[in-house]
C-alpha cells in the first residue's frame, strides 16, 4: 500500500503539471500522470486516496502519518487534473463512506477532521473552472453533449452486440471490431477510445449473459469475504478489510462510465479479500482457543 500511494502521489503531481483546466471539458487538457490515459489515472487516484486513509488510521510511524495529509491534498489535485467528472462524483461518495466506517472506532474518528482539512485545502487550489466544469455534468447528460454524447454512442453500439448474442456475447476484446457506430467516422475525442466504456454493458457485449454473472459471482464472493471479515471486530483486520471493500466499491462505481474490467486492481482486490478472510478466521480461531 504504501508503494502505491507514493507512485500515485508522483503520478498525481506529474499530472497536475500536465492538466490545463479549461471551461469546457474539451478545451480542458487532460493529467495522465504515469499513466496512459486520464480516466486511468484517475482511478488510481482514488485508490491511492483510500490507501493513504488507512495508512494514516493504521500506522504507528508518525512521520509516515504526518506525510499522508500533504499527500491525499496532492491526490485530491490529481483527481481534479484528470477532469474525470465521473471520479470526482465517486471521490465525494468514498469520502462519505469512510466517514460512516469511522463512526464506529473512535480512534479513526479522530483522525477524520485533519484529512478533511486536507482535503479542503486542497479544493482552494483547484481552478474555478474545474467547477464549472463539474456543474455542467447534469446538463451534458441531458442533452448528450460532449463526451456523455460519446459515450451513449458507445453504449448503443454495445448494446445491440449484446442483443446479438445475449448468451455468450461476442468474445473478449472483439467490441471495437464488431461495433456499428451510430455515427459512422466519428472520431474518437476527449481521449475516449473505441471502447464500451462501461464495464458492466461491456462484460455482456463481449461476454454475455454467462461473462457478466461469473464476473457478479465473484464480485460478490469477495465482498462476503471482506464483510466476513468485519464481522470478526478485530480492529487490525476490519480495518484492512473496510479498505479493500471501499476499492472494490470505487471501481464499481467508476466503471459505469469506465471499462476498468481488465484493470489489475479490481483483480487483486479479488484476491487481497479471499486471502484476508483466510487469514482473518485463522487468526480469530487462534485467539478464542
Amino acid at each position: 500500500m504504501v508503494s502505491f500511494a507514493v507512485t500515485a502521489s508522483i503520478s498525481a503531481a506529474f499530472a497536475i503539471a500536465q492538466s490545463h483546466i479549461g471551461l469546457t471539458s474539451e478545451s480542458s487538457i487532460r493529467g495522465i500522470g504515469l499513466t496512459s490515459h486520464a480516466n486511468s489515472a484517475a482511478l488510481y487516484f482514488l485508490v491511492a486516496f483510500i490507501f493513504l486513509y488507512h495508512l494514516r488510521n493504521t500506522t504507528s510511524n508518525r512521520t509516515l502519518r504526518l506525510l499522508t495529509l500533504p499527500a491525499i491534498g496532492l491526490i485530491v489535485l490529481g483527481i481534479a487534473s484528470t477532469v474525470s467528472r465521473t471520479a470526482f462524483l465517486v471521490f465525494q461518495l468514498m469520502l462519505l463512506l469512510l466517514l460512516l466506517s469511522s463512526l464506529h472506532n473512535e480512534s479513526v474518528r479522530s483522525t477524520f477532521l485533519p484529512v478533511l482539512l486536507a482535503i479542503v485545502a486542497a479544493m482552494f487550489l483547484i481552478p474555478t473552472q474545474y467547477w464549472t466544469v463539474v456543474s455542467g455534468i447534469p446538463n451534458s447528460i441531458l442533452a448528450g453533449t460532449d463526451s456523455a454524447g460519446f459515450r451513449f454512442m458507445q453504449w448503443r453500439a454495445a448494446a445491440e452486440l449484446f442483443a446479438s448474442s445475449p448468451i455468450t456475447g461476442r468474445g473478449i476484446g472483439q467490441f471495437i471490431k464488431s461495433a456499428h457506430f451510430s455515427g459512422l467516422g466519428v472520431f474518437p475525442f476527449y481521449g475516449l477510445g473505441y471502447e464500451a466504456h462501461s464495464m458492466y454493458i461491456g462484460l455482456l457485449a463481449e461476454t454475455g449473459t454467462i461473462g457478466f454473472l461469473l464476473f457478479a459471482l465473484m464480485t460478490g464472493s469477495s465482498m462476503r469475504h471482506l464483510f466476513t471479515i468485519i464481522k470478526l471486530k478485530t480492529q487490525e483486520n476490519s480495518n484492512l478489510a473496510f479498505a479493500w471493500l471501499f476499492v472494490i466499491v470505487a471501481v464499481l462505481l467508476l466503471s459505469t462510465t469506465g471499462s476498468f474490467q481488465f484493470n489489475k486492481l479490481i483483480w487483486i482486490a479479488f484476491g487481497a479479500s479471499s486471502l484476508s478472510a483466510s487469514r482473518a478466521t485463522v487468526n480469530y480461531s487462534e485467539r478464542t482457543k
